[in-house]
């Protein structure tokens, strides 16, 4: 159990992807609206009044990027860079909450490292296939379902959330 809190930096950060997140997932409606918004503000003002914009639905315009102008390449390069050094900011604070839950443990061993043995958290990255059915698929929804206050322990609530339990999302997914 965690005793501290998110800084205030920490929590701002993680809003803003939570504010990428349901930008993506409402991408189409957001978009939709902001296509009309811009095309009515870029109305002449001879022609306001006389001119009622409606939006495209079908067929889908698909934008398929082949170049960059220099400064938008400029551009997309920092947004990256910046993100990067956002995403190392959310995992260093991650591993400072793994250090203080291990702490806080009355029963842990001691990792023998290269320096001897060490009360740290130790961090091993290994290559491995990412399946749906999986134990690690399976930690990454009960955590969902967690986060989401939809998962009560019961093992009726697992197999609810797990894949390879629910035909039909396994079914869907296939």
């Amino acid at each position: 159990m965690l005793l501290s809190n998110l800084s205030k930096e920490m929590t701002e950060l993680l809003n803003e992807f939570l504010d990428v997140r349901n930008w993506s997932f409402h991408n189409p409606q957001s978009m939709m609206v902001a296509a009309k918004e811009t095309s009515e503000k870029n109305i002449p003002d001879e022609l306001k009044g006389n001119v009622k914009i409606i939006p495209q639905i079908n067929p889908v315009i698909i934008p398929k990027v082949s170049r960059y102008e220099f400064l938008v390449l400029v551009s997309l390069v920092l947004h990256t860079e910046n993100r990067i050094e956002q995403f190392k900011t959310v995992l260093e604070s991650m591993k400072r909450d793994y250090q203080e839950m291990y702490d806080t443990m009355d029963d842990k061993s001691l990792v023998w490292t290269i320096n001897g043995f060490s009360s740290d958290v130790q961090y091993v990255e290994t290559y491995r296939t990412s399946r749906l059915t999986d134990y690690n698929s399976d930690i990454k929804q009960i955590s969902m379902a967690i986060q989401k206050s939809k998962y009560d322990g019961s093992e009726e609530k697992y197999k609810e959330f797990i894949f390879r339990f629910n035909k039909n999302k396994t079914e869907e997914n296939e």
